[in-house]
């Protein structure tokens, strides 16, 4: 299953925002959202498994993401 991008990383921020500080304590903010917050966030049809959030922070360019978000 495909999940969107934007989707992913407003969770992470969100969730880092809200006290997570590791990829588990991410995934933990991530399925303890109600089905309307995850409708919202892009997962109408469930949301991904912890492994699908680390890969996705694991690989990111930092310093890109940082550029990008700062514009």
């Amino acid at each position: 299953m495909r999940y969107p991008l934007t989707g992913l990383l407003a969770v992470a921020v969100c969730a880092v925002m809200a006290g997570a500080s590791s990829f588990a304590a991410i995934t933990d903010w991530l399925h303890d959202l109600d089905e309307q917050a995850q409708r919202r966030l892009g997962f109408p049809a469930g949301v991904p498994v912890g492994s699908t959030v680390w890969r996705l922070l694991t690989r990111l360019d930092d310093a890109l993401l940082g550029t990008v978000l700062a514009r």
